[in-house]
C-alpha cells in the first residue's frame, strides 16, 4: 500500500511575528514546524504502514528550501522517503498549490491513499486538501478524526458535525483524506531516528519544471498589518432590540457588513 502524506511548514504557535514594512513578514525570526493537522494525517499514516507489510509512506511539501527541515522530522518520525517543490519564495495561493502537488503525485504512479491536515493553521484555509482531491479525480471526505479500515476492504471516516452529532462516511481507495485533531496522537522521533533520517531519500523538484501557468493566482497579498491589541471593548445598552439595531450600525459603520 502506498500512502502520500501532504505537509505543510508553518510559524510555531508561540512566535511573534514581525513585519518588513508593509510589504512582507521578517521570517528572520520564527520557529518553523510541521503544521499540526499535517501531523495528525502523518501519524494516521505511519499507523497504517504499521499494520500493513510492504506499505510505503511518502511525504511531499512544497516551498522555499527552508522546509527542508519539516521533511526532515517527518522522516524521523517514520516516513520512507520525502519529496519537495522548491520554490524560489513562499507561494500561498491554494490553486497553485494544488495544482503542483497533483502534478508531482501522477507522478509517483500509483498512490492508493493521500493524507493531509484539514488546514494549515498560518492562513487557516481548508481549500487544498478538496482542491487536490478535484485535480486527481478521487473521492475525498474532509475533517476526519477516526478512521478505520472495514472487513470488506473499505475505509469509514467519522467526523463531527454541528450541534454535537457524527457523520459516518465510507470510501473506497484510492481517495484523499484531510485529518482533523482527535484523529489520534502524533508521535516523537526518536534520536536514532532522527540520525537514520538523514540518509533517507529527499527528492527535490523545482516548481519551474512542472510548467504550471501562473495566470492560475487567483490569490495575491497587497500589504501586511499587524492588529491592533489596544482597541477598548464598547459596550451596547438597552433592550435586546435596541442592542440588535446598534450593533447592526456599528458592523456597518466598521465595514463588517
Amino acid at each position: 500500500m502506498k500512502i502520500v502524506v501532504c505537509i505543510k511548514q508553518v510559524p510555531d504557535t508561540g512566535t511573534r511575528i514581525h513585519l518588513k514594512g508593509n510589504e512582507n513578514i521578517d521570517e528572520s525570526s520564527i520557529e518553523w514546524i510541521i503544521n499540526p493537522y499535517d501531523e495528525f494525517a502523518l501519524e494516521e499514516a505511519l499507523r497504517i504502514k504499521e499494520k500493513k507489510q510492504n506499505s510505503e509512506v511518502v511525504v511531499l511539501s512544497m516551498g522555499p528550501s527552508r522546509v527542508e527541515k519539516a521533511l526532515r522530522t517527518a522522516l524521523a518520525m517514520g516516513a520512507d522517503r520525502a519529496l519537495l517543490i522548491e520554490t524560489a519564495e513562499k507561494i500561498s495561493d491554494p490553486l497553485l498549490i494544488s495544482q503542483a502537488l497533483g502534478k508531482v503525485i501522477k507522478e509517483e504512479k500509483t498512490s492508493d491513499l493521500i493524507l493531509t491536515g484539514k488546514a494549515g493553521i498560518d492562513e487557516n484555509n481548508s481549500a487544498i486538501g478538496a482542491m487536490l482531491a478535484e485535480q486527481l479525480n478521487l473521492a475525498h471526505v474532509g475533517f476526519v478524526r477516526k478512521l478505520t479500515e472495514t472487513e470488506e476492504g473499505k475505509w469509514l471516516c467519522e467526523r463531527q458535525m454541528e450541534a454535537g452529532s457524527t457523520e459516518q462516511i465510507t470510501l473506497s481507495l484510492p481517495a484523499l483524506i484531510t485529518a482533523e485533531k482527535g484523529l489520534n496522537e502524533p508521535r516523537y522521533p526518536s534520536l536514532p531516528n532522527i540520525m537514520k533520517a538523514k540518509q533517507k531519500e529527499l527528492k527535490k523538484i523545482n516548481f519551474s519544471s512542472l510548467n504550471i501557468p501562473k495566470d492560475l493566482t487567483s490569490l495575491k497579498f497587497t500589504s501586511y498589518q499587524i492588529p491592533n491589541t489596544n482597541i477598548e471593548p464598547y459596550m451596547i445598552s438597552g433592550s435586546p432590540e435596541e442592542q440588535a439595531k446598534e450593533l447592526i450600525r456599528l458592523l456597518k459603520e466598521n465595514s463588517c457588513l
